[in-house]
């Protein structure tokens, strides 16, 4: 599990990492990854790294903690203003070795990202194909002076030590506001999926067969027609019982008062044939919660696959109050009835 301390206006601090041996009942106290801490710079910003997810590379036995650079300014908030210049931001990954050591920083970089200002691998799920290859959703910006991004993939060689890209596939596109964010990719018989964070109050969904070349990006829907209503949040993939779940949040009757809807995060049934969700499906893995008045805020989690055929979703719970107030939660998912 990666996890980081957060402040100010989205200021996050050095990655830190805990592990477990008993599939997710005791965790090991939290300690920094060396090289995905923040760095002064000589003009009196801070860069950090921010958006890490953990993944298990299977042929190597090698952990890659994958997530993307930032700057901050001396109020501990992000680079924005017009006092100073809006830097290019990058994947970087750092590689846990069996011995328990992390290498130090990687820049994920190729030639395909030339003609972009920004690129980003942030709070996602890629793939491990089969033959060792790994496929990893990125959002892109053609220009950092409009906040407008785009998602497209890559397929990278990994050798145990470094990751290089070998192929990239169309781009997907979309107008509102800041266009598609945060992909997350899935592959459920014979189809791969990408689900993408946007700002019209909607998820959307693509479908590929090679992973690479994506079908126009589509709004989500329940299998009654209706779209689901989702405010800019992430959304990810659970594969559990040759069934494919997307774990969301979304409006309800009581949640109005909750920050772009982000509590409770809910778990719904992958209908593939319609590629919708069925309604009578949806539970709660996550509910919604107050403190001092204050709801929690559930919208950036990870879902990780255990061995046993069970699934883990581990969340920061976070009431805006105060001095700021954050918990770690899982939810263990044996089979679809059961959370």
């Amino acid at each position: 599990m990666t996890m980081q301390r957060i402040s100010g206006s989205d200021f996050f601090g050095p990655v830190e990492w805990s592990f477990s041996e008993d599939n997710g009942k005791h965790w090991s106290v939290p300690s920094d990854i060396p090289s995905l801490g923040l760095n002064r710079l000589d003009d009196g910003r801070t860069e950090g790294v921010a958006d890490v997810r953990p993944f298990l590379h299977h042929p190597s036995k090698k952990i890659i903690a994958i997530g993307c650079n930032t700057y901050y300014t001396d109020c501990r908030c992000i680079t924005r203003d017009s006092l100073f210049r809006r830097d290019p931001q990058f994947p970087v990954y750092a590689i846990l070795s069996e011995d328990g050591s992390w290498s130090k920083r990687h820049v994920l970089e190729g030639k395909c990202f030339e003609h972009f200002d920004n690129y980003r691998v942030a709070c996602t799920q890629l793939i491990v194909l089969p033959d060792s290859d790994i496929l990893i959703p990125i959002y892109l910006q053609e220009n950092n002076t409009d906040e407008r991004y785009s998602v497209c993939s890559i397929r990278c060689s990994f050798d145990g030590n470094s990751l290089k890209i070998k192929s990239y596939g169309n781009i997907l596109t979309h107008t509102v506001k800041r266009g598609f964010i945060e992909p997350s990719l899935s592959f459920f018989e014979g189809t791969f999926y990408m689900t993408i964070r946007a700002e019209d109050d909607c998820g959307y969904y693509a479908e590929s067969k090679d992973g690479v070349n994506w079908d126009d990006a589509k709004p989500w829907r329940w299998d009654s027609g209706k779209k689901l209503q989702t405010s800019t949040t992430q959304q990810h993939w659970l594969n559990i019982q040759n069934s494919l779940y997307l774990v969301y949040t979304r409006k309800t009757s009581d949640n109005s008062d909750v920050m772009r809807w982000r509590a409770p995060l809910f778990i719904s049934r992958f209908d593939q044939k319609n590629c919708t969700l069925v309604r009578k499906s949806e539970q709660t893995v996550f509910p919604l919660k107050y403190r001092n008045k204050q709801p929690n805020l559930l919208g950036n989690f990870h879902i990780c696959a255990l061995t046993n055929g069970e699934n883990v979703v581990s969340v920061g719970s976070w009431w805006q109050s105060e001095p700021l107030y954050t918990e770690v939660w899982q939810a263990k998912i044996k089979k679809p009835t059961e959370l």
